[in-house]
Order: C-alpha cells, then sequence, then structure tokens
C-alpha cells in the first residue's frame, strides 16, 4: 500500500491529487516499512461515530500520520468520516500504522482504547 503526500496533505490514490489542486506528489510512504499493531474491535456497536471520533482525537496527536487498514481499504486515523467509510462492526480486525516511531505512544494509547472497546459497556 502506497500513501502519497503533497505539502500537508495525504493521500491514498494519486488521481486524488488533480481533485486536492495540490499538484505532482513529493514523497512516497510505503505502508510496510512503518510500525503498526493489529487489533480487533470488541465492542458491541462497532467503531461507529462516537468511537471514531475518540480514536480520530487521539490520532491528531501524533507529529506524523497514523492509517487505519482494513481488507486492503485505507482510512487516515485523524478522520472520523475516514474511519467511518471502513465499516468495522465488532470482531473486525484491522491495523493501526504510524510512519514515525517518536509517535509510538500515540499508537499504544490508540490499541489501549481499541482493546478497551473504547470505554463503552459491551
Amino acid at each position: 500500500m502506497f500513501l502519497w503526500n503533497a505539502g500537508n496533505k495525504r493521500f491514498r490514490r494519486p488521481f486524488e491529487f488533480a481533485a486536492a489542486g495540490v499538484g505532482f506528489p513529493q514523497r512516497l510512504y510505503i505502508m510496510d516499512d512503518i510500525k503498526s499493531r493489529t487489533l480487533i474491535i470488541v465492542n458491541d456497536l462497532g467503531l461507529h461515530a462516537r468511537s471514531a471520533a475518540k480514536l480520530a482525537k487521539l490520532a491528531e496527536e501524533a507529529a506524523k500520520g497514523v492509517w487505519i487498514q482494513k481488507n486492503g481499504e485505507t482510512a487516515d486515523a485523524t478522520s472520523m468520516l475516514d474511519i467511518m467509510t471502513l465499516a468495522c462492526p465488532k470482531g473486525t480486525e484491522i491495523t493501526v500504522r504510524i510512519e514515525d516511531e517518536a509517535d509510538m505512544d500515540t499508537l499504544e494509547r490508540i490499541a489501549a482504547l481499541i482493546r478497551s472497546g473504547f470505554g463503552e459497556d459491551s
């Protein structure tokens, strides 16, 4: 999975550059080189709006990008809407990835949030 970066915006598909008007990509990130955690969604309601908002709030604290992957689809973890497009009911396996090792604390806090069921009663 490749992630394209142009300025301060990140894209999963090259054609998104034209729509955003940001020009040609400056860098290319390869997902396999990034630290990650594979997790299971355990809360009964799955990854819904409230839980996606909690996850996005934590991801925004990272210095570099945080990404969520499910079945080959990738979402920007700082975007609640991106997260919700993954449609993750209870039992779904997801992978959370960071771009920078300096964000390991953020990755661990996101993993703890997901493992705890987002603090919801099951």
